[in-house]
C-alpha cells in the first residue's frame, strides 16, 4: 500500500500489525490504524500495547501478597513491565525486588506514573496555569486519569473542575493525601519525579503544559 495525504496517524493511535512490508527496507511492517487501513511503519515508531493498556518499562505497583519459591511478592512492592508473559494464562513478563521475571496478571498490579502517582490519586495543584483552553489555580483539587496522551511523558493525564481532561506536567501536582498504595520495597524501581520539560514546538503544546 502507499501512504496518501488523506490518511493520518496520530500519537496514540492504536493498531494491529498486519504483514511484513512490501515497500522495501525503510519499512519493517504494514499496519492497520482507525484513519488508515494499511500503513506501512517504522519498528522505532510503534511499541507493544499489552493487556490492560500497559507498556514495555511501565512501573508498576503490586496489590497483592504473594509466596512461590523465588521469594515475597508484598503489595506496595515497585517494579515494571518486561515484555510479553512468558507462561500461558498471564498477561505481561515483569521484575520486581525478589524476582528478576515474573508472569502476572493485569488484575495483580496498577500503572505507576511519573512522580509515582496512580490512576485515581487525588492531587492538589501547586501553580496556577492557563491557556487558551483551559484554567487552573494553584490550590485546585483534581483527579489522575491516566497516562499521558502526549509523547511528553513526564506528563500525567489529569481532571480537574474546569477542566475535564488535560496533561499536566507531574512536577506541579502534589498528592492531596498519602498514597493509595503503600511502597514497602526500599529498591530503586520506584518511578521518580521527572525533571522540569523543556520548551517544546510539537504539533500537540496545546495539550498539555
Amino acid at each position: 500500500a502507499v501512504d496518501s495525504s488523506d490518511k493520518s496517524v496520530k500519537i496514540g493511535d492504536r493498531g494491529e500489525v498486519i504483514s511484513r512490508s512490501t515497500t522495501g527496507s525503510k519499512y519493517h511492517f504494514v499496519c492497520r490504524y482507525p484513519n488508515s487501513p494499511e500503513w506501512n511503519e517504522l519498528s522505532d515508531n510503534v511499541e507493544l500495547e499489552l493487556p490492560g493498556g500497559f507498556r514495555v518499562g511501565d512501573g508498576l505497583v503490586c496489590k497483592i501478597d504473594k509466596t512461590s519459591k523465588q521469594g515475597l511478592l508484598a503489595i506496595g512492592d515497585r517494579g515494571f513491565v518486561l515484555g510479553r508473559a512468558s507462561m500461558p494464562g498471564y498477561d505481561f513478563l515483569c521484575r520486581f525486588p525478589n524476582f528478576q521475571q515474573l508472569n502476572v496478571l493485569q488484575k495483580e498490579v496498577e500503572l505507576e506514573l511519573p512522580g509515582g502517582f496512580l490512576v485515581g490519586d487525588v492531587v492538589i495543584r501547586k501553580v496556577d496555569f492557563k491557556n487558551p483552553i483551559i484554567s487552573v489555580a494553584a490550590g485546585d483539587r483534581g483527579t489522575v486519569i491516566g497516562r499521558s496522551t502526549t509523547c511528553d511523558k513526564t506528563n500525567l493525564l489529569c481532571q480537574f473542575p474546569n477542566c475535564p481532561k488535560f496533561n499536566f506536567w507531574a512536577g506541579n501536582m502534589e498528592l492531596e493525601d498519602g498514597p493509595k498504595s503503600s511502597a514497602s520495597s526500599t529498591a530503586s524501581t520506584a518511578v521518580p519525579t521527572p525533571a522540569s520539560p523543556a520548551a517544546s514546538t510539537s504539533a500537540d503544546d496545546d495539550e498539555h503544559e
